[in-house]
């Protein structure tokens, strides 16, 4: 069944298109939703990069990526499939370097369950 066969309309397969700041193809496949969470932790990334030569304090480190970072996965969350348990890693490894400093953790931390 051909739709609107009046408009001569040719579906390209390997087309992809953005929408509010994600990249969709036509076939919905891991690869694309892995590159959208890529994209998202590379810029997550280098804001928390522009921001570790400011005196802040822990507390200060904190808000910035509950009000600046966090907010940057909220809708790719809602919209897209799960990420990956290397994504959630590579994610919480940036959150604690940038609130230790890149030192080790004065506490000792349970063992993640991911």
């Amino acid at each position: 069944m051909e739709r609107l066969p009046d408009v001569n309309l040719h579906w390209v397969h390997d087309y992809s298109f953005t929408v509010l700041g994600i990249t969709f193809n036509m076939t919905i496949d891991d690869h694309g939703v892995n590159k959208n969470y890529e994209v998202k932790i590379k810029e997550i990334d280098k804001l928390l990069k522009s921001w570790v030569f400011r005196q802040l304090t822990p507390i200060g480190k904190i808000t910035v990526i509950k009000s600046l970072a966090i907010p940057k996965l909220v809708y790719l969350f809602q919209t897209l499939p799960n990420p990956t348990s290397f994504q959630i890693k590579k994610l919480d490894t940036l959150f604690h370097i940038f609130i230790l400093n890149n030192k080790p953790n004065k506490i000792p931390s349970v063992k993640s369950t991911y």
